[in-house]
């Protein structure tokens, strides 16, 4: 059973699909406990949402892919792609 289960984790596929839905906990988690704090919904659902982008940047990066680059390259590639959909959420 064991070496079934290692042998569908190697699958880069199952590992993404996994960590997305972790993603998604997180984000629904993270709401949760802010509101449950009481902040108001707005700036629950944006610390929420960026606690789970960086979780699925980070999990993605190091436990799916398995990339070995930099620290700082990483972040330095991540900060573009996330400042658009920031941008563009604001309008």
């Amino acid at each position: 059973m064991m070496r079934h289960l290692a042998l569908i984790w190697r699958s880069e596929a199952v590992r993404y699909l996994f960590f997305g839905a972790c993603t998604t906990l997180v984000n629904i988690l993270c709401f949760s406990l802010l509101i449950h704090c009481g902040l108001h919904y707005q700036p629950a659902n944006v610390l929420s949402w960026i606690a789970a982008v960086s979780f699925a940047f980070v999990t993605n990066k190091y436990l799916v892919f398995h990339s070995r680059c930099e620290a700082s390259v990483s972040w330095c590639a991540f900060l573009p792609r996330v400042s658009p959909r920031c941008s563009w959420s604001w309008h």
